[in-house]
């Protein structure tokens, strides 16, 4: 199913002209796996109200053949959320840092939601919006397959990012203690393991932050002395009572005096 999710997911960002369509993909990449459905509100802003009657018209009439089962459509989502983890990377710090068991799935929630506010505001486009919210919850998930990792690779390559491009190959890292997990029950997952995985992956994606920041971050105005061509007593012999712009100009001007 994961290869007809990233399709639909492509062609979102491939109809982007055509709301109604793009809505429809989302809502076929979204039944495939949940996720995303996050940029529904992101898109809803840019693209329009018709991107979100795509949205729902598809994903209703999909919904409809099962609509009798009511809730326990989803109990199984609710146990994953509440539960499941794997190859956990920053999330480990929420848990460090917040109490009980479900506190630090409801701050990585949270501070999902605020990345999607974010994108809202900015109204970015499907390509972006996808990038940040999946990104984000990948970043933050206690739960990363490595099939999940597969959803950021369109847009990781359309996007150039080595970051993302870099996670996709370290995914493979998740299939360790597979063997043993046949044999018997338990996918050991040691720490190690998580570590050649997510490591390299944050040192790159903290050298990217520090390059948007310095890009964005003005440099301070230059004094109008910096670099200033010294005055006409400066750099003179005694007895010498040639000033140096002369020189100075000529420099500039590729011209060398004689």
């Amino acid at each position: 199913m994961e290869p007809l999710g990233l399709f639909a997911m492509v062609l979102v960002i491939l109809l982007a002209r055509a709301p109604i369509s793009a809505g429809a993909a989302l809502a076929l990449a979204a039944l495939t796996k949940f996720a995303p459905a996050a940029v529904v509100p992101t898109l809803t802003r840019s693209l329009g109200w018709r991107f979100l009657v795509g949205f729902a018209a598809t994903a209703g009439l999909l919904y409809a053949p099962y609509a009798m089962a009511g809730r326990s459509l989803f109990v199984g989502l609710g146990t994953y959320a509440e539960h499941w983890w794997f190859m956990k990377g920053p999330f480990t710090l929420l848990e460090a840092a917040l109490p009980g068991a479900m506190a630090p799935r409801y701050a990585a929630g949270a501070l999902v939601l605020v990345v999607i506010a974010w994108t809202m505001w900015q109204r970015y486009r499907p390509e972006r919006a996808l990038f940040w919210v999946l990104g984000a919850g990948m970043i933050l998930t206690p739960t990363l397959h490595p099939w999940y990792v597969l959803w950021m690779l369109p847009i990781a390559a359309l996007r150039a990012s080595r970051t993302w491009i870099l996670l996709t190959g370290l995914s493979f890292l998740g299939y360790f203690g597979l063997s043993s997990y046949q044999d018997t029950g338990v996918w050991s997952q040691p720490v190690l393991v998580r570590l050649l995985l997510w490591v390299p992956f944050l040192i790159l994606l903290a050298i990217d932050a520090a390059e948007v920041w310095n890009e964005r971050v003005p440099s301070p105005p230059r004094s109008p002395h910096d670099g200033a061509t010294p005055g006409p007593q400066a750099g003179k012999s005694a007895g010498s009572a040639r000033p140096e712009y002369p020189v100075a100009k000529s420099r500039m001007n590729g011209n060398w005096p004689q």
